[in-house]
């Protein structure tokens, strides 16, 4: 039996890797749902990873989306929610567009200042402290649910164990009327399904269901927040400073979270750890010789068969990532080519010019240290480059770097000590490294883009009779120069997979 599954999953898998690198990067959807229901993802995000981890999808049904599959990169984007945003107002955590029938906040979809404080409300319940507490419960009945499943027949594990536990759990967390908890299940499933599911069968359907919801919830709300506090979720949030005042659309959405969260997420997990056990049975007998292992079995499992597809953000900011310029509110960064003549055709550039619209900077790492024409004068500058056209043109400068470079560096040592002594001569400098940075690109790419060099700091050594010559009034000269601004406001859609980014 092992050897039959594990072999039709090896076919499986084979077919996958063999599609997967046949097709071009720019076709890929990694969010697609067919490839969570077949367990084919892996060769898709291997690949991504290994030659374009920051990718922007443009095939997608429901929208365009930038996705990204490296740790690092995914930790920044979760990192930093003054740049990547999860409000539902612009977007969520959600790859789709949320509706405006669907626009429903709760503390993992909104930002400062209000995700702090409404997080912490409910909190206290997922204590590794009350979990312990929960745990001789959880014990019980997951006992008593394995003890009544049916043996030598065929059966559902799904509904017979992984819903039904999570469902107990999840009244018990809401203090909720224990004859009704399916009902917990049945708006979970509603709040995450996709239009062709078959979960429900029109949005009107779905939305009178989950209106529903709000209801129920209201009439037990109701009844706490007049009454002395409890330790269920609804009494927390309803004699909570953060979220007693909530408006029905954000208690429904905190409602969906937490649900969500402990009905969804929890059996996918259950589920996943039995079916990769028997599709792995030698980690199987491992596990069963050892029992210790359950310890770090359970967060392997979590990330190996990760309950979530992805986390989405929104870019605030135009910012740069893994190479890649993200800007704010860009459908497709890499539009095809305008129909017009002449080296401009297929870029983007706003107004005329785009000078008083869209300025965009590169700045190199390292420095860059040359001699001076003629002399025996060192000069060291680092520099940053600007560009009011679109994304490409900075990702050509990462691309064509060490081409770059060495160009620069020519440039610098052509320059004589008296050019750069003075303002003219160092405006001069300036545009002779954007001409020659604009000229590795012409040749690399057909097009340059560069509109200016910046000097973020400029270091002059004067050779020794230079120096001499002028020790009267001012022994050494260090020239610095400040650096440009770097960052404007933005918003794009960023998806963060496959590994779980969650803030909650």
């Amino acid at each position: 039996m092992h050897g039959t599954i594990r072999a039709a999953r090896d076919e499986r898998l084979r077919a996958a890797r063999e599609k997967a690198y046949a097709t071009p990067l720019a076709e890929f959807h990694p969010g697609h749902p067919e490839l969570f229901r077949s367990d084919t993802l892996w060769p898709y995000f291997e690949r991504l990873r290994d030659e374009e981890p920051v990718h922007f999808c443009s095939t997608c049904p429901v929208g365009s989306y930038w996705s990204v599959t490296k740790y690092r990169d995914i930790m920044h984007v979760d990192t930093n929610p003054a740049i990547f945003s999860s409000d539902v107002r612009l977007g969520g955590i959600s790859l789709r567009d949320v509706g405006e029938n669907y626009n429903w906040p709760s503390f993992i979809a909104m930002d400062e200042p209000k995700h702090g404080p409404q997080r912490k409300t409910v909190q206290p319940m997922f204590t590794p402290a009350h979990l312990d507490k929960l745990a001789v419960l959880i014990r019980e009945r997951a006992a008593t649910i394995l003890d009544n499943l049916p043996r030598n027949e065929t059966f559902n594990w799904v509904e017979r164990v992984s819903i039904e536990l999570t469902t107990q759990m999840l009244a018990t967390l809401f203090d909720f009327p224990w004859e009704d908890r399916r009902k917990l299940t049945r708006w979970s499933d509603l709040a995450t399904a996709l239009p062709k599911s078959g979960i429900y069968d029109s949005e009107e359907q779905r939305l009178r269901e989950l209106g529903e919801c709000a209801d129920y919830f209201t009439r037990l709300w109701n009844e706490r927040v007049n009454a002395e506090p409890r330790s269920d979720l609804v009494s927390m949030m309803a004699h909570s400073d953060a979220m007693r005042h909530m408006s029905r659309e954000e208690l429904l959405g905190n409602l969906i979270l937490l649900i969500v969260g402990g009905n969804d997420t929890t059996r996918n997990s259950m589920t996943g750890s039995v079916l990769a056990l028997n599709e792995n049975p030698d980690e199987y007998d491992k596990l069963r010789a050892n029992p210790a292992l359950i310890d770090s079995f359970v967060p392997e499992v979590i990330r190996w068969q990760t309950p979530l597809a992805h986390m989405r953000r929104t870019a605030l900011a135009d910012t740069e990532l893994g190479g890649k310029l993200i800007r704010k509110g860009d459908v497709d960064p890499y539009a095809p080519p305008a129909e017009k003549e002449g080296a401009d055709a297929g870029l983007d550039v706003p107004g005329d010019g785009g000078s008083k619209y869209r300025t965009s900077y590169y700045s190199f790492a390292d420095d860059f240290t040359s001699n001076l024409k003629g002399s025996a004068g060192l000069i060291q500058v680092s520099l940053a480059a600007s560009t009011q056209r679109d994304g490409r043109v900075l990702i050509w400068l990462r691309k064509h770097e060490l081409a770059v470079r060495s160009r620069i560096l020519i440039e610098l040592a052509d320059t004589p000590e008296e050019e750069i002594m003075t303002p003219e001569g160092k405006e001069r400098l300036q545009k002779r490294l954007t001409a020659a940075i604009n000229d590795v690109l012409t040749q690399a790419e057909g097009f340059g883009g560069i509109n200016s060099v910046y000097f973020k700091s400029l270091r002059v050594q004067l050779s020794p009779k230079a120096s001499l010559l002028r020790s009267a009034s001012r022994p050494s000269m260090t020239a610095n120069c400040c650096a440009a601004a770097f960052a404007r406001p933005i918003r794009s859609r960023i998806w963060t997979g496959w590994a779980p980014v969650s803030r909650s």
